[in-house]
């Protein structure tokens, strides 16, 4: 399997987290005009002094305790079910996530 770089595919979206939970919502991606992809590919970045834990949306409602950790000052990429909300929450403000949906890692 080779990898890919990762290439965006939409504008980057982005969230003021606090430490209450908050959505942002995508549209699905589609693969070179095939249609709907079954999954895809979100780079999320962390930019401020907390860490921000995420989930999409199909597996519930994100938490502290449940929720996927991006370290604060730190850019991961994660595949994701096509047409997911993605769910997100701090301990406390003072980050932003910037989402940006695309293909590749």
């Amino acid at each position: 399997m080779q990898l890919q770089a990762f290439q965006p595919q939409q504008s980057t979206v982005n969230l003021a987290v606090t430490a209450s939970a908050q959505v942002i919502t995508y549209a699905s991606l589609s693969n070179s005009g095939s249609g709907v992809q079954s999954a895809m590919t979100v780079l999320l970045t962390n930019i401020g002094n907390q860490p921000v834990f995420w989930l999409p949306k199909v597996a519930g409602t994100v938490t502290t305790s449940n929720g996927i950790p991006i370290p604060p000052n730190a850019q991961k990429a994660f595949t994701i079910p096509a047409g997911s909300d993605l769910g997100f929450i701090a301990p406390d403000i003072g980050s932003t996530i910037y989402a940006t949906l695309g293909e590749g890692f």
